[in-house]
Parts: C-alpha cells; structure tokens; sequence
C-alpha cells in the first residue's frame, strides 16, 4: 500500500519517517502529503520528544541488532494504547540466502571479499517468532499478535530475480 493511502486509511493526522537513505527519504515525500515528514536517521537508536500512537517499521528491523532492545526503547516511546506494527523477514533458510552464502564461500568470490563474505543482516538479527511473542509480552503487551506469513515469490525468469 502507498505510503498516502496508508495516512489516509489510518486517518493520520501526522507521522514522521526516517530512514538512512536519503534517496529513500526523498522517495517517500514523493509518495506522500505534508501530514508527513521524512528526516535521515538510524531506528537502532531513534527516540521522540513526545509519546506516539503508533510506531510501524517495515522491512526494515532486520538491519539493526538486538532487537530486545530496540523494541523496549519503542515500546517506551509510545502514549497510552499505543501501538507496534512490525515486519521483519524470516528467511534465512531459504534458497534466495543460502545461495548466495554458499556462493560467497566459493572462489573467486570468497577472495574478492577478503575471505569474509557480508553477513546475513536476517540471520544475525531476526528472532524467531515465538521469541517476539515472549519479549513483547514481557514488554507489557497482554496479547501480542505474532504471526508469520509467507509470500511467495513467482518470477517470469532466473534473470527476474537479478533484476
């Protein structure tokens, strides 16, 4: 969904987004209205000066170690009733991952990158999704809804998925 239709589905007053790219930034004012603003930032340490109600990160806490942390800072952050909208992938196992592990731990590529292939931000970071269910309990959320979902991907070719 848009970024505008979202505003306008949750009838946002106002919101505040950030992000480390700036092409990204820009990205998102285009796609929305002047009820919202964009700054550069990093959410692995991101803090407001007032309560919020709702505090959503898509796609995008994969990035950020400990996560226990991470949410216990948002969690603080937000008003009364105020809730948490979440989506990190869980796909560490999957073909698009061990793939391309499998790949960087091969030469000529396991060389070219000093013979320490980047690690795998989903591996490393993600919790599995009971752990979220036990943490944003202990956070204080009686009845904290953690589902997984998985959508699958159908590409027309094998170069699609460079693409």
């Amino acid at each position: 969904m848009a970024t505008r239709e979202l505003a306008e589905r949750l009838d946002v007053r106002s919101a505040r987004g950030i992000d480390s790219s700036r092409a990204m930034i820009e990205k998102a004012r285009r796609a929305t209205d002047d009820r919202c603003t964009f700054a550069p930032g990093d959410i692995a340490d991101w803090s407001g000066a007032e309560p919020v109600d709702l505090i959503v990160a898509n796609a995008s806490l994969q990035w950020v170690p400990d996560h226990s942390s991470v949410l216990a800072r948002w969690v603080a952050q937000l008003a009364p009733d105020g809730q948490l909208a979440v989506q990190v992938p869980a796909n560490s196992d999957h073909p698009s991952h061990t793939c391309s592990a499998a790949v960087a731990n091969r030469e000529p590529f396991h060389s070219a990158m000093g013979g320490t292939p980047p690690p795998d931000p989903v591996a490393d970071n993600v919790l599995a999704p009971e752990a979220y269910a036990e943490l944003l309990h202990d956070l204080g959320f009686g009845h904290p809804e953690v589902r997984m979902v998985v959508y699958p991907q159908v590409m027309e070719s094998s170069a699609s998925v460079v693409e």
